[in-house]
């Protein structure tokens, strides 16, 4: 019998617990729901405000076009060109010839490629890096790569 009304209490003070923590959320709710209506009308009066300054924009930019465009009545605008400087382009471009391209590609063989060419002719290392002017090692490490990666 003790252990029914043990159970009972327990399932009472879960539903117990259930219910307040139930009637605490809906309490907290409403204080996001105005803090939600507030941050809307804070962005509707933001944009708002945008579309203002924009509007005012556009009519600045369109009154500077109108003054920029307007041309006083009777006045033609023509760009008026010199006689004398309009002869003197046109010889210029006639008798302008420009320079022939100078055409000497010279191709410089990298090291590792000199180091391989003189090993497939034969020649030991120490002659390669004698020849070459460097290490011995360098021409050694170099050719265990190729042979490495040509494997």
């Amino acid at each position: 019998m003790e252990s029914f009304l043990l159970i009972i209490s327990f399932l009472l003070h879960i539903v117990t617990l259930t219910i307040i923590f139930q009637l605490f959320k809906q309490r907290s709710q409403p204080k996001s729901d105005t803090q939600t209506e507030e941050l809307v009308t804070l962005l509707e009066t933001y944009l708002q405000e945008v579309k203002e300054e924009n509007d005012r924009l556009q009519e600045a930019i369109s009154s500077e076009e109108d003054m920029a465009t307007s041309v006083p009545k009777g006045v033609a605008y023509e760009p008026v060109r010199s006689q004398a400087n309009y002869d003197y382009s046109e010889q210029e471009n006639s008798s302008y010839t420009p320079p022939a391209p100078i055409e000497e590609d010279q191709v410089e063989a990298s090291l590792q490629s000199r180091i391989l060419q003189l090993h497939h002719r034969g020649k030991s290392n120490t002659e390669i890096a004698k020849q070459l002017d460097c290490g011995k090692t360098e021409v050694e490490l170099i050719i265990k790569l190729y042979a490495k990666n040509g494997e």
